[in-house]
């Protein structure tokens, strides 16, 4: 999610700052915010999203929530959020503008191409929704070598403490196991944090590209890790998903149909122009929100509530 905030304020473009507390004092001027909002960064609490939304705009801000997912558990979270804020959601959603996922720039290093032996990769935060231990074990299967890029979510002190209390620890054991089980096709990558351009670095190392996600369900949003994968250059398998589709990736029904001769007889990576840029969704709405704020408009959110007036 920092990662995706850095993307955001690069290409918008925009100030990054770390929280709300960061945020300059607008006594002039109603400043404009966009606050990313996952419900897993804020301990499954939607006290603390309607907090933070609320200390923005009472240090002089309009706020936009870019709302990531809402998992089923956490249905109507979206409507207490849009009360506050102009609610942005991944998905199409009432009383909303819709906000797509931004694409992640291509490596923009010289790509020497693929190695010529075999070698599956993936990526991504250590989950049970992602069993990137899956693909260690197609890997193994299949007599070829893998890496595999798992690291614990932390994106603040106590996260693990909370509702998510062993969950990606657990995730990320089963994933060592099967790297101590086969180290002739394992190179696991389960330390620190790595950036964008330093997992692309280590993903064209690979051949091809697997993604053992599940299918979710509900407004779960895009996948930011499949959009990495997908702008590696590498092509990209996945199982059969809305995720997966929206990334140009071949889709398969089971890990099982990957054999070497799959692999040899899919080489293309995914096209760019067919995974979605939400760019021009973020300048639209900021476009409307400066207009508006220029022509001493009052700014309200689609549920009436009033964020402000210039």
């Amino acid at each position: 999610m920092a990662e995706y905030s850095g993307f955001l304020a690069e290409r918008l473009p925009g100030i990054l700052v770390g929280t709300v507390q960061d945020l300059p004092l607008q006594r002039e001027r109603l400043g404009v915010v966009i606050v990313q909002v996952e419900v897993g960064l804020y301990n499954l609490d939607l006290g603390e999203i309607i907090w933070e939304l609320w200390a923005a705009r009472n240090r002089g801000y309009i706020v936009i929530a870019d709302y990531a997912s809402e998992p089923d558990f956490c249905a109507g979270w979206s409507q207490e959020i849009a009360k506050q804020c102009i609610l942005g959601p991944k998905y199409p959603e009432p009383d909303s503008f819709l906000l797509p996922l931004i694409r992640c720039d291509p490596l923009h290093e010289l790509d020497p191409g693929p190695p010529s032996e075999l070698r599956l990769g993936t990526f991504g935060f250590a989950s049970p929704v992602k069993k990137h231990h899956e693909v260690a074990l197609l890997a193994a299967r299949l007599g070829i070598r893998s890496t595999i890029i798992s690291t614990m979510p932390n994106p603040w002190p106590g996260f693990n403490e909370g509702p998510h209390r062993g969950v990606p620890a657990r995730a990320l054991e089963e994933i060592r196991a099967v790297a101590r089980r086969f180290p002739n096709n394992v190179d696991l990558i389960d330390y620190g944090y790595l950036t964008i351009p330093e997992v692309h670095r280590e993903l064209r190392k690979c051949s091809h590209l697997v993604s053992a996600m599940d299918n979710l369900t509900g407004n779960w949003g895009p996948s930011g890790s499949l959009r990495t994968m997908a702008t590696t250059g590498r092509p990209l398998i996945a199982l059969r998903s809305q995720r997966a589709v929206e990334v140009d990736a071949t889709l398969v029904d089971s890990l099982d149909e990957v054999t070497i001769e799959f692999l040899e007889s899919h080489k293309t990576p995914p096209q760019l122009d067919k995974i979605g840029d939400g760019l021009w969704a973020y300048r639209d709405l900021l476009h409307w929100i400066e207009t508006s704020i220029d022509q001493g408009k009052p700014i309200f959110n689609l549920n009436g509530g009033a964020n402000g007036q210039g």
